[in-house]
């Protein structure tokens, strides 16, 4: 069976540095505990697919011992789509034959649609995640397809869409898998109730 991995995009569990969304509203305590579930669930679920999983963590300096027993890297690059782009890069060139990125904030992700992905990537070229909001939670590829990640602007609604244009001018074969739902405001949570408890009515 060919090599595959699973590469975690994350942020260090550290107070005032994630979801600063949220922490507008909830503060940075709450969002913590927030963030701190949605990671354990993250790992959880890469950690039970088919690949091998390595966290790239968005900084280097904290204590990462709750996550050290499994690998990781640095993530590299001036924007999201250059580190994505150098960490598709760091696991073809360990022998990784099929190689999915996903994010941190979308509880709804589970072992089962990340090893559909795995799968489809043994006919297409490129596999996406869907997010509610216009981007992607999830995005795979069997060898770099640069273009596809090479944008300035990340943090709007037409994030997939450029993405499937792309690919489409590049006659790369898009595989698809459900749409979900990620977390990145209050209006979010009220999806999930195990969250649903921390928004103040």
């Amino acid at each position: 069976m060919p090599k595959s991995c699973i590469i975690l995009f994350a942020k260090p569990p550290v107070k005032g540095l994630v979801k600063t969304r949220l922490a507008a509203d909830l503060g940075n305590e709450i969002t913590l505990e927030i963030y701190q579930q949605l990671l354990q669930i993250a790992v959880y679920q890469a950690s039970k697919s088919l690949g091998d999983l390595v966290i790239f963590w968005s900084e280097k300096n904290f204590d990462s011992t709750t996550y050290s027993k499994f690998p990781f890297q640095i993530q590299d690059g001036k924007n999201l789509g250059k580190r994505m782009i150098n960490a598709f890069n760091w696991a073809f060139e360990n022998g990784y034959k099929k190689v999915i990125i996903m994010g941190s904030d979308c509880p709804e992700l589970n072992a089962e649609i990340i090893n559909k992905g795995f799968s489809a990537l043994s006919k297409a070229d490129v596999v996406f995640g869907k997010a509610e909001d216009g981007g992607y939670y999830l995005i795979g590829m069997n060898r770099l397809h640069e273009p596809i990640l090479d944008f300035k602007e990340w943090s709007h609604s037409q994030v997939l869409e450029n993405a499937l244009r792309v690919a489409q001018e590049m006659n790369l074969k898009v595989e698809s898998l459900p749409v979900l739902s990620d977390i990145d405001n209050v209006r979010d949570l009220r999806k999930f109730p195990q969250f649903a408890s921390y928004v103040r009515e």
